[in-house]
């Protein structure tokens, strides 16, 4: 019963790491919910059909009996509370991925709240300043494996914030989600969590594909010349999948990380989803009828995930798709000459040089870290984590550099909380034309990265890769006002 086609798969090379910036499926089985004062949230086990029937239902956890959870959608400077009942047998919070709101609201336990305790709740207010693409997810770091254990038995979502002012030919707006599960052949989530084997290497990788919840590939039938609109995020634990688009008359990218960026057609229509990426894409379709479009996962072989097929009369020819417009306080030009500097040197994990090589066995790897959280250093040392001190303190807008250095075998993925920041060139004589907050970091390399520190408070500087995160690849900074 194991998905065969993504078990045993090589990782993707530095070419096709670098090769893209985003990835994409597509599904309509993602239910919206209208903008109520007061979203309710509950975390709770439920069940999914994760493989075709006659697979068995998979024991998840949900948010509001759905895995992933409900989408929410809010229009930006409209107020909204988030109410999370944890009705979970452990502790959990809920963290808004990408937002760049209050720092009390950021959702990590042990840094900015108390975790929320099984049988509790805790209300998220926050008003969205930026249109975008977000994710919202458990974020436990002081509760060693919590985070890997609940995102991998299904907790994730995704949140949408409407531009106040766009206006675009859209044809179908289509929310997605893309995650890959670890199951047993009796069809249920393989319950051994905290493996240095995963730690060590790429993470926790699964053996089956879902989109929104639900097997690939979605076939979805539009008319010649449809526009869609993909609403794209990450939600894996650890997997890094190029994708690929074909068929498609175009594939544009509007926004990354939840920023608008000039829109742009991506390189060889190939594009990188990591953890917690998101994307905002459009892609024009055929303009025949019994065509048909496909976007596909590169894992060793090309996957199709999403098949769009074209039938009856074709819609009008649309106009050219307008930029997004900008959102708030994000500077033109950062200011390098008198930034703060800072390190996030990242060492540790298996060595592909090692005699066993990439595929040791996993208790092989056990006996060189016999505890799965102490796999990786921080600034040659072992992190403490959100119990110690900041990696750095700075004034409000400050600006800052931090040189993400990857002295391993294995790529790392690396967000920073509250901001959004700027992919420097090597030489800081410039920088990338788009805002990000998850950045690649191939192995054995370093990737510098800018930004105003303009939001007060304590923020997270980790990997989305969960289980390096919760091995060591993790620290914070403080924004004083």
């Amino acid at each position: 019963m194991i998905n065969k086609s993504l078990a045993g798969l090589p990782r993707p090379d530095r070419r096709q790491l670098l090769a893209g910036i985003a990835a994409t499926v597509a599904s309509t089985s993602v239910s919206a919910q209208p903008p109520p004062s007061e979203i309710v949230l509950t975390a709770a086990p439920g069940k999914r059909r994760l493989r075709p029937e006659p697979a068995a239902e998979t024991d998840v956890w949900c948010y509001n009996g759905e895995t992933p959870g409900p989408l929410i959608r809010l229009k930006v400077n409209q107020p909204a509370t988030i109410r999370l009942h944890n009705r979970l047998p452990q502790p959990t919070t809920l963290h808004l991925s990408g937002h760049r709101g209050v720092n009390a609201m950021d959702g990590v336990a042990g840094l900015t709240q108390a975790a929320v305790n099984p049988g509790e709740s805790f209300g998220y207010s926050f008003t969205p300043r930026d249109a975008g693409v977000f994710l919202y997810h458990p974020l436990v770091p002081a509760i060693p494996g919590g985070t890997s254990e609940q995102a991998e038995r299904g907790l994730s979502g995704m949140m949408i914030v409407e531009e106040a002012n766009w206006q675009a030919e859209i044809d179908r707006d289509i929310a997605v989600m893309i995650d890959d599960w670890r199951l047993t052949e009796a069809d249920q989530i393989d319950p051994v969590f905290a493996l240095a084997a995963d730690t060590a290497r790429l993470g926790r990788l699964g053996n089956t594909l879902t989109v929104n919840g639900k097997t690939v590939p979605e076939v979805i039938t539009l008319p010649p010349r449809a526009r869609v609109r993909l609403r794209i995020g990450g939600i894996m634990n650890a997997r890094i999948a190029p994708m690929t688009f074909r068929g498609m008359v175009r594939a544009t990218v509007l926004g990354i990380d939840g920023q608008p960026c000039e829109p742009f057609d991506p390189l060889r229509k190939q594009v990188i989803v990591a953890p917690g990426s998101r994307y905002d894409m459009v892609m024009d379709l055929p303009e025949t009828a019994g065509a048909e479009a496909i976007v596909a996962v590169v894992l060793g072989e090309a996957l199709a995930i999403m098949r769009l097929v074209t039938a009856g009369d074709p819609v009008p020819v649309k106009k050219p798709i307008p930029e997004l417009p900008p959102n708030p306080l994000l500077p033109p030009a950062l200011l390098l000459q008198r930034a703060r500097r800072a390190e996030f040197n990242i060492a540790g994990g298996w060595s592909r040089k090692d005699p066993a090589g990439a595929g040791a066995p996993p208790a092989v790897i056990a006996a060189k870290w016999p505890d799965a959280y102490k796999v990786w250093t921080l600034n040659h040392g072992f992190p403490s984590g959100v119990a110690g001190k900041p990696i750095f303190s700075v004034k409000k807008g400050t600006v800052v550099v931090v040189a993400l250095t990857n002295r391993s075998d294995w790529p790392q993925v690396i967000r920073l909380h509250g901001h959004v920041v700027r992919v420097l060139h090597a030489l800081d004589d410039g920088w990338e034309p788009f805002f990000l907050d998850t950045v690649i970091v191939p192995e054995n390399r370093v990737v510098r990265i800018a930004f105003n520190a303009d939001n007060v408070g304590k923020w997270l500087i980790r990997s989305t890769i969960i289980e390096h995160m919760e091995g060591g690849v993790i620290s914070w900074f403080e924004v004083l006002p």
